[in-house]
């Protein structure tokens, strides 16, 4: 995994939506330690129509990483898409959370 010190750094928000076997197999919670390893802010919650929602905020190019690695992180998942849309960031989080509510 490439140094996310020597990264861009300009502080985007992402927004994603993760589809296939993802939830039931600790994907979200995976996500977490990954973004914390990361120093990655944000939240993960399933959906209810099976997909796990990310909303995260970081330098770009650790966001990017932080995409990359997903799919690597729990063998259990098998991710069938992965839809993301940058922005500027908008709301403050204090680390990286699992959340129990759907948004859309």
């Amino acid at each position: 995994m490439p140094d996310a010190n020597a990264l861009p750094s300009t502080i985007v928000h992402v927004h994603v939506i993760v589809r296939g076997v993802v939830q039931g197999v600790g994907f979200r919670y995976a996500a977490q330690r990954l973004a914390k390893r990361l120093g990655i802010v944000g939240t993960a919650s399933n959906r209810p129509d099976g997909a796990v929602e990310i909303h995260a905020q970081g330098p770009k190019g650790v966001l990017d990483l932080f995409l990359v690695s997903l799919s690597s992180e729990v063998r259990a998942a098998s991710i069938a898409s992965v839809t993301k849309e940058f922005s500027t960031p908008t709301f403050r989080y204090f680390g990286f959370e699992i959340t129990h509510r759907h948004t859309y």
